[in-house]
């Protein structure tokens, strides 16, 4: 219950934060700004939190975790559970295929220049060609019953689709909703190259670390659940 309200939550505002940085914020002379929860749900100069743009970023982000996580659970279970994950798949990838479909046309229509870096340097069109070939492979995969390939094909949809949009940004970090001359881009937010070194040392520990968390959880949650008195089949 609350768990899952939690996690549904969760996935909406991940999706509806990444729409308002793509979108842009007010930015104040001082580089801060100030959202309102909303204002009359349109895009412009100052925008909520919450308008029709960044509620579709939520729907986006919440039913492609959907179709995430029962593709996930198709690898990891079988028998009923298994099949069940698969429908649910199927259904989620309907829906992912939609929401992707228009989630284009309304950040140019929040952004007219969401595409400016892919009309400057045309190989990145590749982007957009491997987001279709990734739902084509989760459809495809899912249908042949080949659990893990149809999953690998979902983790290409999200990472591509976070690559896309940084893309579009690039070199923006938060672009400014009101006057392009604020937006905070890498140059403007570059610290001294002191703090760079010191910051690059820590990310690589970190990096490591964390590198080595998920190798130790594979490793102990490796393969079926099972109704065994273990719950994992090794």
């Amino acid at each position: 219950g609350l768990f899952f309200i939690s996690s549904l939550l969760l996935a909406i505002f991940y999706g509806a934060a990444l729409a308002n940085v793509i979108r842009g914020v007010p930015l104040g002379e001082d580089g801060y700004f100030f959202l309102p929860l909303w204002t009359n749900w349109r895009v412009g100069p100052t925008p909520g939190i919450l308008d029709w743009y960044t509620l579709i970023g939520g729907l986006v982000a919440l039913i492609a975790l959907s179709l995430h996580g029962a593709l996930y659970l198709a690898v990891k279970t079988e028998g009923a559970l298994q099949q069940r994950s698969r429908t649910a798949a199927r259904i989620f990838w309907i829906a992912v295929l939609a929401l992707t479909v228009v989630s284009l046309p309304a950040s140019v229509i929040a952004r007219p220049d969401t595409l400016d870096n892919y009309r400057a340097y045309p190989i990145l069109l590749a982007i957009p060609v491997v987001v279709l070939l990734s739902l084509s492979g989760i459809w495809y995969f899912s249908g042949k019953s080949d659990d893990r390939r149809a999953f690998a094909s979902s983790c290409t949809y999200l990472t591509v689709m976070l690559v896309g949009a940084g893309i579009a940004l690039y070199p923006r970090l938060l672009p400014s909703s009101n006057d392009a001359t604020r937006d905070i881009t890498i140059q403007k937010a570059l610290s001294g190259p002191h703090t760079l070194r010191v910051g690059l040392v820590w990310w690589a520990f970190g990096m490591c670390l964390a590198v080595m968390y998920f190798v130790i959880v594979y490793r102990m949650f490796k393969g079926k659940v099972s109704l065994t008195s273990g719950g994992y089949e090794h």
